[in-house]
């Protein structure tokens, strides 16, 4: 009794793999891999100069006020239909001269972790147009107090 040889061992066929599920898990792979990379550069590798003893880098010494200055918090009130601004417990009646006040902590620290605090009644308007005032005076840690539950 005689087998017959298989067509793949006998090399008279060429092999036939279907190549559909396999362009089609690339493109998956893709897919994947466009989704989840973030287009920003790591923070590891941004350029930061070196400020060497004697150097004119050096930091200045900070005022009174700011140096155990850890945090600052914004909160946000809304009283007899208007918005009050308390930036770190000081009182301000516009967005500009909170912005002025941001401007000059910014020229010293930008650094500083920055807490948005709104209260319950403010629109949502103006606590976005104040992220983009923080966003735009150059502070990058910009936080979102949690709610005060009952």
């Amino acid at each position: 009794m005689v087998r017959p040889r298989l067509a793949i061992l006998s090399g008279t066929s060429p092999l036939d793999l279907p190549m559909t599920p396999m362009i089609d898990v690339v493109f998956q792979l893709i897919i994947f891999f466009l989704c989840t990379t973030s287009f920003q550069p790591l923070e590891l590798r941004l350029p930061s100069p070196l400020n060497l003893p004697g150097s004119l880098g050096e930091a200045a010494s900070l005022p009174p006020e700011l140096e155990h200055l850890t945090v600052v918090v914004i909160r946000l009130l809304r009283e007899d239909g208007t918005t009050i601004f308390m930036l770190n417990q000081q009182r301000y009646g516009s967005l500009a001269d909170v912005r002025r006040k941001l401007r000059e902590l910014g020229s010293i620290r930008r650094d500083l972790p920055v807490i948005l605090d709104p209260a319950g009644n403010v629109a949502v308007e103006e606590v976005i147009r104040l992220y983009d005032v923080c966003r735009a005076e150059g502070f990058t840690r910009i936080q979102f107090a949690a709610p005060v539950e009952p």
